[in-house]
């Protein structure tokens, strides 16, 4: 089950409940539900990691994030070996890709 933590764009990289627990987390814009990210790691870690990119709207990564302002993230932790972690976020990617026609608009732009 995904847990969900809907917060302002300014106050997003709190990570909410994610910790410091592995797994997948998306991120997505709450006005016109757009997923713009799909993640693995450590949840909370990679969520603020995200989110001070928001400072940098230089950042290509950033910039998206911003033009979203008001972001929504999601997260689900397992006991999953790091490869499978890898699969997982690897065959969501491809899941989006094949309903949309094409990847989440900062998947790719680090």
């Amino acid at each position: 089950m995904f847990r969900r933590a809907r917060r302002p764009a300014a106050h997003f990289g709190q990570g909410g409940s994610a910790g410091h627990a592995f797994g997948l987390y998306r991120i997505r814009a709450q006005t016109g539900d757009v997923l713009l990210y799909i993640g693995e790691g450590r949840s909370g870690t990679r969520l603020r990691a995200h989110a001070a990119k928001i400072r940098q709207p230089a950042h290509r990564q950033g910039g998206v994030f911003v033009a979203a302002s008001a972001l929504e993230a999601s997260w689900v932790v397992g006991a999953w070996a790091t490869h499978q972690r890898l699969k997982l976020e690897v065959d969501l990617i491809a899941a989006h890709l094949q309903g949309t026609g094409r990847v989440p608009p900062a998947q790719f732009l680090g």
